[in-house]
C-alpha cells in the first residue's frame, strides 16, 4: 500500500521535475502546505513528544506518508539546490580561469610587444650610430679630397678617426724602408716614447697585408710588440695601389669592450670601419702621390732635378717679389760654353752628366729661397731675392769661379776647365716685370759671349 502511494507521488512529481522552476516552486508549495496543516490542526509540541515515543517502538517507514513526503521534498530541494550551486561554481570558475588566461595572455602579449619595440628602438638606435660613422667617414674622404699635402691628410685622418673608433689611442705609421715611422696619433700614442716599440717594430698587419687583432692574456708572449695584458690592439694595413703605405694601430681597455658592444660596436663592427677608414686614407694618399708626380713632372726638369721653365714661372708667382716694391733681387741667366762642341766631341751621355755636374755646383752654393731652374738646353736662370748689386755679382762670379775649377768625372774620364758666362739685371733699376728682366739679363749674357766668354757682365754696365 505504501509503495503505491510513493508511486502515486512519483507520478505527481516528474512531470514537475522535468521543469526545474516549477518542480521547486511545487517542492517549496508543498512543504509549506504540510507545515502550515500541521500547525493549524495540531500542538507541535505535543505531537512532536508523541512522535518521538512513537519513534522508539517504530521504524521509519512506518512514519506518517505526510512527514516521508515532506523529508523526500525537503532533501530533493536541498540536492537540486546544491547540484545548481555547483553547476554555478563551475561556470564561475571556468570564467575565471578563461579571464586570468585572458589577462595572463594579455600581459605576455604586451610584454613581448615591449621587448619587441625596445628591440626595434635598439636596433634603430644602433642604425642611426651606423649611419653617423658611415656619414662621418664620407666626410673625412670629402676633406681629404681637398688636401694639399701630407701632413694635412694625415691630420685629417687622426681627428675624424677619434670621432668615429671608439678607441682611446691610436696613431699613423708610415713605412720607409723595412721600418715604420710614427707620423701623428693620440692618447698614448700622440708621441713615441719607446723606439723598440714604435718606430722599429715589426707589425703583422704589414706583414698579412691584413688586420691583426690581439688581446694578450696574462703568462703569453704577444706576437704584437704593442700587445700587454687587459689592452687590445687593433693594427690596420694601409694600402694603395703602390702596394703597403704604412699601418693605422689603435688601442682600447679591454673591460669597455663589452659596454662597446651593446651599442652595437662589435669586432665585425671595427672591422668594417677601420677598412672603410683605411681604404679611404689610402686613396687619398696615393691620389696626393699622384698629384706630386704631375707636379714634378710638369714643373721639375727630368735630367737635373731642378725647375723648368713653367715650374719657374709658378714658384715666381708664388713668391710674390714684384708685390714688394721695396724688396730688391737680381736675376742671372748663364749657360755652359762651347757646349755644343762638348756634345758634338764627346756625345749627349757626356754632355748630360756635364749639365748635371754644373747644376750640382750651383745647387750647393745658392741659398733656400733662391730660385733656380733650367731655361733650356744649356742655359739656366737664378733668381736671388732681397740681394743688392754688389752681393749678386759676388755670387755670380762665385758660381763661375766653381765650375771652371770643377773636375767632372764620366765614368773613366775626366773633363777640366768647363766654363759659364752669366748675364745680371736688378729689380727695379733694369726693369719691373719678369719679361723685362729676363730680356735684359738675356742682352748681359750675350755680351759676356761676345768679350771672350766665362765672365760676368751687369747689364748695367752696357747701358
Amino acid at each position: 500500500m505504501k509503495k503505491l502511494e510513493l508511486l502515486k507521488v512519483r507520478t505527481i512529481l516528474e512531470p514537475l521535475y522535468k521543469n526545474k522552476l516549477l518542480f521547486d516552486g511545487a517542492i517549496a508549495g508543498s512543504v509549506v502546505v504540510v507545515v502550515c496543516s500541521f500547525a493549524a490542526t495540531f500542538d507541535l509540541n505535543e505531537q512532536w513528544i508523541e512522535w518521538a515515543e512513537q519513534y522508539e517502538q517504530w521504524e521509519i517507514d512506518e512514519l506518517p506518508l505526510s512527514l516521508s513526503i515532506f523529508a523526500f521534498a525537503m532533501v530533493w530541494f536541498a540536492w537540486r539546490r546544491l547540484q545548481d550551486l555547483k553547476a554555478t561554481n563551475r561556470a564561475l570558475y571556468q570564467t575565471q580561469q578563461s579571464l586570468l588566461s585572458e589577462i595572463a595572455q594579455r600581459k605576455q602579449a604586451e610584454k613581448l610587444e615591449a621587448e619587441i619595440r625596445q628591440k626595434v628602438e635598439g636596433n634603430m638606435r644602433i642604425q642611426q650610430a651606423r649611419n653617423a660613422r658611415d656619414a662621418a667617414i664620407q666626410e673625412m674622404g670629402e676633406f681629404l679630397m681637398f688636401a694639399h699635402h701630407k701632413a694635412e691628410i694625415i691630420n685629417i685622418a687622426i681627428r675624424r678617426t677619434q670621432a668615429i673608433l671608439p678607441f682611446e689611442s691610436g696613431a699613423i705609421y708610415e713605412y720607409q724602408g723595412e721600418t715604420l715611422r710614427h707620423l701623428q696619433g693620440w692618447g698614448e700614442l700622440t708621441q713615441e716614447i719607446s723606439v723598440d716599440r714604435s718606430k722599429n717594430y715589426t707589425c703583422w698587419a704589414g706583414r698579412r697585408c691584413q688586420i691583426h687583432i690581439e688581446t694578450c692574456p696574462d703568462g703569453v708572449i704577444p706576437l704584437c710588440a704593442r700587445a700587454v695584458p687587459g689592452i687590445q690592439v687593433v693594427c690596420v694595413p694601409i694600402l694603395t695601389p703602390k702596394g703597403i703605405w704604412g699601418v693605422f694601430h689603435f688601442c682600447r681597455v679591454i673591460h669597455i669592450i663589452e659596454e662597446q658592444q651593446e651599442l652595437g660596436i662589435d669586432i665585425k663592427e671595427i672591422n668594417h670601419l677601420a677598412k672603410a677608414i683605411t681604404d679611404t686614407l689610402g686613396l687619398h694618399l696615393h691620389n696626393l702621390f699622384l698629384k706630386e708626380q704631375l707636379t714634378i713632372e710638369s714643373t721639375k726638369d727630368p735630367l737635373t732635378g731642378i725647375l723648368n721653365r713653367r715650374g719657374f714661372k709658378q714658384t715666381l708667382n708664388e713668391h710674390g717679389l714684384l708685390q714688394q716694391p721695396k724688396v730688391s733681387f737680381a736675376v742671372l741667366i748663364f749657360d755652359i760654353d762651347y757646349f755644343k762642341i762638348f756634345n758634338d766631341c764627346h756625345g749627349h751621355d757626356k754632355g748630360d752628366q756635364a749639365l748635371i755636374s754644373v747644376v750640382q755646383v750651383v745647387r750647393d752654393v745658392i741659398r733656400t729661397e733662391d730660385i733656380f731652374c733650367r731655361h733650356g738646353g744649356e742655359e739656366f736662370v737664378i733668381v736671388f731675392p732681397n740681394i743688392y748689386a754688389e752681393v749678386a755679382t759676388e755670387r755670380a762670379e762665385q758660381i763661375r769661379s766653381l765650375v771652371e775649377h770643377k773636375v767632372i768625372k764620366i765614368g773613366q774620364n775626366q773633363f777640366k776647365n768647363l766654363t759659364i758666362s752669366i748675364g745680371i739685371a736688378l729689380y727695379p733699376e733694369h726693369g719691373d716685370t719678369y719679361e723685362v728682366l729676363l730680356k735684359h739679363a738675356d742682352q748681359a749674357l750675350y755680351a759676356a759671349k761676345q768679350h771672350g766668354r766665362n765672365q760676368v757682365v751687369h747689364y748695367g754696365h752696357l747701358l
